[in-house]
């Protein structure tokens, strides 16, 4: 333990011997709380700006579309195994139109339901244009 004039510390940072009583050490204390809101509030703030940057075609994509096609668009997924959900980045996918992938979206193919009742033609572009950014990430 080390002497700081009439204070003696202990091996604990929070406490602090004075006068043969620990006491704490209220300072420390404070310190350490501040530090934890500041990590906190940043954490959130980051957190949030992060959701800000998303589009809406991504939010809807992992709200409706994430289960089978995975959240890389690359359906390997377990749900996507057995649909046999199509790779969002092939060129197949890829070289529909807007207006192909928008009626796949909105009245389904093969195993893939439709989603006319559930989406707004709106929110159908928006995940189309989503899925436009999978041809372009390798």
């Amino acid at each position: 333990m080390a002497a700081f004039g009439n204070l003696t510390r202990t091996g604990c940072i929070f406490v602090v011997r004075k006068e043969n009583c620990l006491v704490p050490n209220y300072q420390m204390v404070r310190s350490c709380l501040l530090m934890c809101i500041a990590v906190v509030f940043f954490a959130t703030m980051s957190s949030a700006s992060d959701d800000a940057k998303a589009s809406p075609g991504e939010a809807i994509f992992k709200a409706r579309c994430i289960l089978c096609h995975g959240s890389d668009g690359t359906a390997n997924t377990n749900m996507g195994k057995q649909l046999q959900a199509r790779d969002l980045h092939n060129r197949e996918v890829q070289k529909l139109s807007d207006a192909e992938m928008k009626q796949i979206i909105s009245q389904g193919k093969s195993n893939m339901p439709p989603f006319e009742g559930q989406l707004s033609s709106e929110e159908i572009a928006q995940v189309v244009k989503y899925v436009r950014q999978f041809g372009k990430k390798k």
